[in-house]
């Protein structure tokens, strides 16, 4: 949704992170792959195999430091944690880590989680 708004350099590092959200919890819904497509195709990439091996930490320091460019990732990621109804607690330790690293107020990321969660709603809605 907002992802186009990001670098090239943050959509590749977002990217990374969004892979690692999906396979973190070994249960990978179909609905998590598709978002992941259209996260390619809205931010025109392929792939990201050729990052290199970052930690986990390494890739969260290298996303520009800017508010704006934070809410998003949180915002989308918060999105794909939750589109197959089961945010793992794995996938919510991720969020809690860079939510903390990034100084993201508790009520900011409320608003970002409740954002995602209506919008989830209103997409079943419309494609129901």
């Amino acid at each position: 949704m907002y992802l186009n708004l990001l670098s090239d350099n943050d959509k590749k590092y977002f990217l990374a992170i969004a892979n690692r959200i999906v396979n973190i919890d070994s249960l990978i819904d179909d609905s998590e792959i598709e978002l992941l497509e259209t996260f390619k195709n809205e931010m025109k990439l392929t792939e990201v195999d050729y990052l290199p091996e970052l930690e986990f930490d390494e890739i969260v320091d290298s996303i520009t430091n800017d508010a704006v460019v934070h809410k998003i990732v949180i915002f989308e990621l918060l999105y794909l944690s939750n589109i197959d109804e089961d945010c793992s607690a794995e996938e919510l330790l991720i969020l809690e880590a860079m939510r903390k690293k990034w100084e993201i107020s508790d009520e900011i990321y409320d608003e970002l989680q409740t954002f995602s969660r209506n919008l989830l709603e209103i997409s079943k809605t419309i494609l129901s």
